[in-house]
């Protein structure tokens, strides 16, 4: 029974697999218990694999199906991965032995999503390394295993209801979203928002309604919503003059208080002289 963490933490990842799934892969969990997964390669395009379908317990048309058993206290601790499909590279149900698996619980990172696993087991499928549960075969054998790969499918009951959208070949294509006669190559991320608009839009409205999503909203505002050079020149001569106002004032100012400092001083020197000649005018008279 799966722990509260891990049911959130897996439920978590189902939608964010669902809404960015990675190329050339399908997973889901069993609608009866969510630490078991079952995933689905297509092969990649100029290997071995090439238009394979490869079921990890969980997969259809010529891909290699495998299964992805988490354990309770996930994502505290990795999960066991087996491939069902015959593919010339690893023992059907068995064990697979990466760095990411239960083989190695010292070298898990509980940062490592669903995503993250797959990704890396795809990686290795598509290399030669030796580990526990790897096989090798021809090239010859695993070029035939990939083109029974899909009939091999949907002999399985799982299979089929967990993967029911991969009943053809031409449906597997369409829902693992590649086109197999080209070379893969990074896409350019779209917005979720406008590609949805766009799908839902008539062939005749996918061009203005691009135009319109690409304009940004002009928003209304009182007096000028744009850099005016005048306006900028204008601002800066006003706080010119604003400052050189200011400093005016403050000559004035001090000018005033010089003016009424030197005026005190002006009248006290009158009134020491007037008592001076005062006091110098009574001893003239009084010597006489």
């Amino acid at each position: 029974m799966a722990s509260k963490a891990a049911s959130r933490r897996l439920s978590k990842e189902f939608l964010a697999i669902n809404e960015n799934p990675p190329p050339y892969i399908l997973a889901k969990p069993l609608e009866t218990n969510i630490l078991e997964w079952h995933y689905c390669f297509l092969g990649s395009p100029g290997t071995v694999y090439e238009g394979g379908e490869y079921h990890g317990r969980n997969f259809k048309p010529r891909s290699i199906i495998r299964k992805l058993k988490f354990p309770s206290e996930y994502p505290f601790k990795p999960p066991a991965i087996q491939m069902i499909t015959p593919n010339g590279r690893f023992e059907t149900n068995t064990n697979i032995c990466t760095t990411m698996s239960n083989f190695h619980p010292n070298l898990w990172n509980p940062a490592w999503s669903v995503s993250t696993i797959l990704n890396g087991l795809l990686s290795f499928m598509n290399e030669e390394d030796s580990s526990v549960g790897s096989i090798r075969v021809s090239d010859i054998d695993r070029k035939e295993l990939a083109k029974k790969s899909h009939a091999t499918n949907m002999k399985n009951r799982v299979f089929r209801s967990v993967f029911a959208e991969l009943d053809s070949v031409e449906q597997n294509f369409s829902a693992f979203k590649v086109d197999m006669t080209v070379t893969p190559t990074k896409k350019k991320r779209t917005d979720p928002t406008k590609r949805d608009i766009l799908e839902k839009s008539s062939t005749k409205d996918v061009k203005s309604l691009q135009t319109s999503l690409d304009t940004p909203i002009l928003q209304k505002r009182v007096g000028v919503s744009k850099k005016d050079p005048s306006n900028e020149l204008s601002g800066k001569n006003s706080e010119a003059l604003a400052g050189t106002s200011t400093k005016t004032k403050e000559i004035n100012t001090n000018s005033n208080r010089l003016g009424s400092f030197n005026l005190v001083w002006i009248i006290l020197l009158i009134f020491v002289a007037y008592i001076f000649m005062s006091k110098l005018s009574s001893r003239i008279s009084s010597s006489n």
